[in-house]
């Protein structure tokens, strides 16, 4: 089914249909709009910040988060609060998507926010919108290719068996979905800042919850704790470095916390399968 594409730059007080596949490139001023739930769909913030409002609750996204909402009869409500917006809304096609046990009482329940870190959707959606804006009429043909990798992202998603669906344990779907929300947001968090070391108490004041309380959740969910997690990020963020710069790697082991540069060796050779000087040297091979 060929997607349409809407260049949406002025607010809305009435829902517009959703007919099939659809791409929404949102450039917005400060104001609201009342927006349709025909179909599932995600919102996905690409600069500034958006809320928005569904059955009473407020989701409010910064640049690179968005919000997973399933298909309803009722209208949600989009805010932007500070300055110009910029995001895109990606609404499937009824059947297309099969929601797997873990993730339908979520859904059911409320929309899910998400985070898009550690995958390439947040680019591909902003050179949607580059392309479209500089070449309007590219929109159709832009529309089809966007739908079609932000749904292959998503089925990956919902698939997996680790995604944050399947690790969602807690009885009730609000509750799920919260914990979702809070260990969506601090991964995205630890993505977002790799130049320096993240505290779990800065990264729990960030989701608003408890360091102990944020801990457990995040390696329930992602396998490992915060601070693992994020010196994996790191490692392999310097790891892309050596590829193309001489680094000092003793500066470099200080930087990712490690206690010497034997310590970095190791936990390096440990991920990539060869020390750094030897990675360095595979680098300047190729």
């Amino acid at each position: 089914m060929v997607a349409s594409f809407v260049d949406m730059r002025t607010h809305r007080e009435r829902p517009g249909g959703v007919d099939g596949p659809r791409l929404v490139l949102s450039r917005l001023p400060r104001g609201e709009s009342v927006i349709s739930r025909q179909s599932m769909s995600i919102k996905l913030v690409l600069e500034g910040e958006e809320s928005y409002v569904c059955s009473g609750r407020n989701y409010r996204l910064r640049a690179g988060e968005m919000l997973l909402v399933s298909a309803s009869s009722e209208t949600m409500v989009a805010q932007i609060r500070k300055g110009d917006g910029a995001g895109i809304c990606v609404y499937f096609a009824e059947g297309d998507f099969e929601i797997p046990a873990a993730a339908h009482d979520i859904l059911l329940d409320g929309p899910v926010t998400l985070s898009a870190a550690g995958s390439p959707l947040v680019e591909q959606m902003r050179a949607a919108g580059r392309k479209v804006a500089s070449t309007p009429d590219a929109g159709p043909a832009v529309a089809n290719a966007a739908v079609a990798s932000t749904a292959e992202w998503l089925r990956g998603l919902l698939r997996s068996p680790a995604s944050p669906f399947a690790g969602a344990t807690a009885a009730r779907p609000a509750t799920r979905r919260e914990l979702i929300r809070r260990a969506e947001l601090s991964r995205g968090y630890l993505h977002a800042i790799q130049d320096r070391h993240v505290s779990l108490r800065e990264l729990a004041s960030y989701a608003n919850t408890s360091p102990f309380h944020l801990s457990r959740v995040f390696t329930q969910f992602y396998g490992v704790p915060p601070a693992a997690y994020h010196r994996e990020l790191r490692l392999d963020a310097i790891a892309a470095r050596l590829r193309t710069e001489k680094l000092n790697l003793s500066r470099a082991a200080a930087e990712l916390g490690y206690s010497d540069q034997a310590a970095f060796t190791k936990a390096f050779k440990r991920r990539f399968g060869m020390p750094p000087g030897e990675w360095m040297r595979g680098a300047k091979a190729a």
